[in-house]
């Protein structure tokens, strides 16, 4: 018997610790509650309005005041019968309903506050990393009390290594917060995508040379988008920092444009190490690093293709990726063609 009652009573136990399924079911005795109350004065009104009136058509009908009453009081009782019944069974249908329908009001509220969680969880994460790093280095540093100069400067060059990931951190958390709260000013024009990209280009070139990797571009003539210009050019750096972070030296990165009668598309190519396909649905989410790729770029922040993808939804572009494991990754972001 413990058997049949032992999920009930997880269930029950796992109320203390859950908020929303304790709102739910307190939204849903509050449904309940209003939808009986008014079945019940539905219900009751109906019956003795029903009742009088048999009263009433049966009064004289039969000539037997005894046989009259019996009468009377059978065709009352069925008629309670039946209007029990059916309040039970509409009771049954109002509960389920409500349940349903106390569930879908909550999920919103419920993702988000579960996204927050999430994030100040991985946010914590992110910043615990470079500040145990000076933690250890500055405790390292005063139990020497024969530091160097040259010692000296090679913490304060660590340290300040990690305070700029920290800040760069941040500044990108400030660009998403701000985004998503509309706070930014989001202006489209007619813009050359071609040129983007090569002032793109341009700028990562230095780091593609330091890589040992092959920056190259094709075809990006007479492709016109309606578009933000700076968050363009911002988009196109970051997929490019990907695409060159995570290739091996003796790689290359190409990038391309088609344009199409109704649609133009960015294409950037790379011959990196690729992505797992358990991480491809993960890879938009913040602070989200695929396990290989932690080796080659332990100081990301997880926070770039985040910037990517809320530029690509605000230009109501679409982004897909194709990689494989050790041989690479092909990222295409397609836009409507400015006509």
């Amino acid at each position: 018997m413990n058997t049949y009652y032992k999920p009930f009573g997880e269930w029950v136990t796992s109320l203390r610790f859950n908020p929303f399924q304790k709102a739910r079911i307190k939204l849903t005795a509050f449904y309940i509650l209003m939808l009986v109350v008014i079945l019940c004065v539905f219900s009751f009104t109906l019956y003795f309005a029903l009742a009088q009136n048999l009263r009433g058509d049966l009064d004289g009908e039969i000539t037997d005041e005894s046989a009259q009453v019996r009468v009377i009081n059978q065709t009352i009782n069925h008629l309670k019968t039946t209007i029990i019944i059916a309040d039970a069974g509409v009771l049954l249908l109002i509960s389920a309903l409500s349940f349903y329908l106390a569930g879908k009001t909550l999920r919103p509220i419920e993702e988000a506050l579960l996204a927050q969680q999430q994030f100040s969880a991985d946010a914590s994460h992110e910043f615990r990393t470079p500040l145990s790093i000076m933690k250890s280095e500055f405790e390292v540093a005063l139990e020497n009390n024969h530091i160097s100069s040259g010692e000296a400067k090679v913490l304060i060059k660590s340290s300040l290594e990690e305070v700029n990931h920290m800040s760069g951190m941040v500044d990108q958390l400030l660009k998403l917060s701000r985004s998503e709260n509309h706070k930014t000013t989001f202006e489209k024009t007619a813009v050359d995508l071609g040129e983007i990209v090569k002032t793109a280009v341009n700028k990562m070139q230095k780091l593609a040379q330091n890589k040992g990797t092959d920056l190259t571009v094709e075809n990006i003539s007479g492709s016109k988008i309606l578009g933000n210009s700076g968050a363009l050019q911002e988009m196109v750096l970051n997929l490019l920092q990907n695409a060159i972070d995570y290739t091996p030296a003796g790689g290359s990165v190409t990038v391309t444009i088609k344009s199409l009668t109704k649609s133009c598309s960015l294409i950037i190519q790379d011959t990196g190490i690729g992505i797992d396909s358990k991480d491809l649905p993960h890879i938009f989410e913040r602070f989200y690093k695929a396990d290989n790729a932690r080796s080659l770029r332990s100081n990301s922040s997880g926070l770039g293709l985040s910037i990517v993808y809320d530029i690509v939804q605000k230009h109501n572009a679409k982004i897909k990726i194709i990689s494989n494991i050790n041989k690479g990754t092909t990222v295409t972001v397609i836009f409507s063609a400015f006509f």
